[in-house]
């Protein structure tokens, strides 16, 4: 009897244990179907052609500021070199045509700039009102032929005076208490405007629209433009600028979509009246501020209809006195890198109404290749940001996620 219902126990055991093995290797089965799934659909595709890679993006509908942006640059046959973060088209390309793009596409050249005088007081300042008096005694005391040494000693005696005089603006409750305005008057404006003075490029404030966007029926309006008068009485454009209060995503590429295409619009109009330029010296600067953060970029032709941005420089207005000195000299840097891609513009602009003013007289551009093949339209999609944009998962403030959206 014992032993009957021993194998009677046994045998049902030995089912339990072949049922269990059977529905275990049926949920291994189903867990190996799902992630065989997952993976084909987190497959990235790598594109062989930059055409395909910008046609992926026109045929899709953006519900965030991010993917209007992507698709914003793709119509327009721009690639961001600044942006690595996962899904950005520059990332989507085959490996060796991205290699190949970047390493045929120019950056600007900057000359070499003889700081060491200012470097030193900055080095030797002491971190208290007076060290800071005494520095900017000492920084008066530099003169110099040569322009960006003297604007790089302005920018920094501006610096060191608003810690000196004013060190309550940078307390916490009055930073969270700013608005955009308050950034531009208290720090950004007086910076910019000291950069320009005797450039005969003016800083032009306010929401103008630049006149490269006015021809092409365009209605785009730029917080800063780096005009100069031209002979034509229209105010030429040489750089372009947007401001915010925050560090927010939705901003970012909001304004980066808008500063992208100005940029683009300016470059054409510049190459389009001039047959011999060398498409790929002209960088169009341009610069995205957010609180005490400075961005500087470039928009460039890097090849035949197609476009680069670049990041140039990240910069920000000194807020300790534990990093002024290192932050101090890097706002120079980037500021005066700004200045300069600004007046080659001016420089390039000018070279084109004289040699025009040539042509016409020889009438002899119409024997000559027209550069408008190299160049793509400018295209700008007006969006209601509300109605058509999902806002819902962007916080207003994503310091914390900047190297995500490309600031870092």
């Amino acid at each position: 009897m014992a032993d009957k219902l021993n194998k009677t126990l046994l045998k049902t055991a030995r089912k339990r244990e072949q049922l269990y093995s059977e529905v275990q290797a049926g949920v291994i089965d189903e867990q190996r179907r799902n992630l065989k799934s997952q993976k084909e659909q987190n497959k990235i595709t790598e594109f062989k052609t930059v055409n395909a890679l910008f046609n992926s993006f026109n045929h899709k509908k953006p519900t965030k500021y991010r993917q209007l942006y992507y698709k914003t640059l793709s119509r327009n046959h721009i690639l961001d070199l600044s942006d690595a973060s996962p899904g950005s088209p520059i990332t989507l390309l085959d490996n060796a045509l991205r290699e190949n793009i970047i390493s045929d596409s120019k950056e600007p050249e900057f000359e070499e700039r003889d700081l060491k005088q200012i470097d030193k007081h900055l080095r030797n300042m002491k971190k208290n009102r007076r060290g800071l008096n005494v520095t900017i005694v000492n920084l008066k005391t530099i003169s110099s032929s040569n322009m960006g040494i003297n604007t790089a000693a302005s920018i920094v005696k501006f610096v060191l005076k608003k810690h000196m005089n004013e060190a309550y603006l940078f307390e916490s409750q009055m930073v969270q208490s700013y608005s955009e305005c308050d950034f531009l008057v208290k720090f950004w404006s007086p910076l910019v405007e000291k950069v320009f003075r005797n450039t005969s490029i003016t800083p032009h404030w306010g929401d103008t629209t630049p006149n490269s966007l006015t021809a092409l029926g365009i209605n785009m309006k730029m917080d800063l433009r780096l005009v100069t008068a031209s002979p034509n009485r229209q105010l030429s454009d040489n750089g372009y600028g947007e401001f915010s209060k925050l560090v927010s995503e939705q901003k970012f590429f909001k304004d980066k979509r808008k500063t992208v295409v100005a940029s683009k619009a300016l470059l054409n109009s510049i190459i389009s009246k001039d047959p011999f330029i060398n498409f790929q010296e002209v960088h169009i600067p341009y610069v995205i501020v957010m609180g005490f953060e400075l961005h500087l970029y470039s928009l460039s032709l890097s090849q035949k209809k197609i476009y680069m941005t670049r990041k140039i420089k990240s910069v920000f207005f000194p807020t300790t006195l534990d990093n002024l000195p290192e932050a101090a000299q890097a706002l120079v840097s980037g500021l005066l890198n700004l200045l300069e891609m600004s007046l080659t513009v001016k420089r390039l602009a000018t070279k084109v109404t004289k040699r025009k003013s040539m042509d016409d007289f020889l009438n002899s551009s119409s024997n000559i290749n027209s550069s408008n093949d190299c160049l793509t339209k400018v295209l700008w999609d007006e969006v209601d940001m509300e109605n058509e944009l999902s806002v819902d998962d962007d916080s207003d403030d994503d310091s914390d996620n900047k190297e995500y959206f490309g600031l870092v």
